[in-house]
């Protein structure tokens, strides 16, 4: 049975979740591919793309996901950043759910040069299939952890603990 599915058998407040998780996916999608003036801002060093894999694992809780983050807002002085990214994933909760689909995340982090302190937020997408009609919908994921990424770009490195464990990501800023 899928995370939000065994909400619902706790309280009826799973299915605004599900209707947030569903809100949250579609606001970054706006930030990052309609709205290209905040997607591509030009008055800070920090690149405004990221390609990136990351995975994590703690006992039979996990992911595997990569995918494509953009610059949404950096403050004037640098001090504090937003990224936005959508990408495909495959996660494992204990007995709640497990499976593959899309994924959607907002991070924001701060630091001086290349090392940053980071906090994002994800929301993914679990379809249901032909042996688990009834297993489909967005589960959330909190991570808090390090990225290496220099202001000009190259080599990125994240290190994070996250609700579904603790992984590494690696990725390229352009």
């Amino acid at each position: 049975m899928s995370f939000v599915r065994s909400l619902n058998h706790i309280s009826d407040k799973a299915i605004f979740t599900m209707n947030y998780s569903a809100a949250f996916f579609l606001l970054i999608s706006f930030f990052l591919f309609v709205s290209p003036s905040h997607g591509q801002q030009k008055d800070s060093p920090m690149p405004n793309n990221v390609i990136f894999a990351q995975g994590g694992t703690v006992f039979v809780n996990g992911h595997l996901a990569a995918g494509l983050e953009r610059r949404i807002w950096s403050q004037p002085n640098d001090a504090f950043h937003f990224y936005g990214g959508l990408g495909y994933g495959r996660y494992r909760a204990a007995l709640f759910f497990s499976g593959a689909g899309p994924r959607a995340h907002i991070s924001g982090f701060t630091g001086a040069g290349a090392h940053h302190f980071e906090i994002s937020l994800a929301t993914y997408y679990l379809p249901s299939t032909d042996t688990t009609p009834d297993e489909g919908g967005f589960g959330p994921d909190l991570s808090i952890g390090y990225r290496y990424m220099r202001p000009e770009g190259g080599f990125v490195f994240k290190g994070f603990v996250a609700l579904t464990g603790v992984g590494i990501g690696l990725g390229l800023g352009f």
